[in-house]
């Protein structure tokens, strides 16, 4: 397909809705539900499901994938702040941002303008930024991660560990939480390497007060060996598929949901 068609075809999917949020529960080691990742979907009218590691990318190549990133989050925001007054209950809301838009010099202002007008707090809502966008922007971002916080805003690194430099950068940033990457997870019983990576991380994040999240949790195996190291959230097919809007509904009525009040 040339560009200039799949370019159009994405933007006529941001304007008709067809791009939308999915959310995958984040869960504490007690099994109740501290919040949902927005993750995003693109279910065709005509092609079928498009996964996101085939347009995400060619977004960030042709330089529009800020476009999705603020569409998406206001998106989620609008919904998830109706369904938290609908139902008396607070959630945290992760989004995902790119390396390409966290730098552009607007990203803050925009943000701040989503949570105005969708009216979703500021304390719920997480930014995740990929570990290799740190790395490859850290002083951009790290005057970017400064002015979330101020906002209240926390500030999540996503695929921790995958990255060399990554000691230098916890020591700099004023981060909240790190998300274990899936890989370690998936083989936590398979090797002592593994292992070993994984509760040095957990170990190291909360000396530096950090919080972890693990991802990619597919069986009740890797859910109670990390919670024994220490871990405190979980993420992954184990739990919960991302779901649509409608299937959140459902799910949380069959669910715990973690009290916000008690993290403060």
């Amino acid at each position: 397909m040339r560009n200039e068609k799949y370019m159009f075809m994405i933007r006529r999917g941001i304007e008709e809705g067809q791009i939308r949020p999915n959310y995958q529960p984040l869960m504490s080691g007690c099994g109740k539900v501290y919040g949902f990742e927005v993750l995003v979907r693109w279910p065709h009218p005509e092609q079928g499901t498009i996964p996101p590691n085939k347009f995400i990318p060619f977004a960030e190549e042709e330089g529009f994938v800020d476009e999705i990133d603020r569409y998406v989050c206001e998106y989620a925001c609008r919904e998830m702040k109706q369904l938290m007054d609908a139902l008396g209950q607070k959630f945290i809301l992760s989004v995902n941002v790119s390396a390409k838009h966290i730098v552009k010099g607007h990203y803050v202002e925009e943000l701040k303008a989503t949570l105005e007008r969708t009216g979703f707090p500021a304390d719920l809502l997480a930014v995740e930024i990929t570990e290799s966008s740190l790395v490859i922007n850290l002083k951009e971002a790290a005057q970017v991660i400064e002015q979330l916080r101020e906002l209240g805003i926390q500030v999540w690194v996503d695929d921790f560990g995958t990255i060399y430099s990554s000691l230098n950068y916890l020591r700099n940033l004023p981060l909240d939480t790190i998300k274990l990457d899936g890989s370690f997870v998936k083989n936590i019983h398979d090797g002592f390497v593994d292992r070993t990576i994984c509760e040095t991380i957990i170990k190291l994040a909360h000396d530096l007060d950090l919080k972890v999240v693990s991802e990619g949790i597919e069986y009740e195996e890797q859910f109670t060996t990390l919670k024994a190291m220490g871990c405190e959230y979980f993420q992954g097919y184990h739990f919960q598929k991302p779901m649509s809007l409608d299937e959140v509904k459902q799910y949380i009525t069959t669910v715990k949901v973690l009290d916000q009040e008690s993290l403060a």
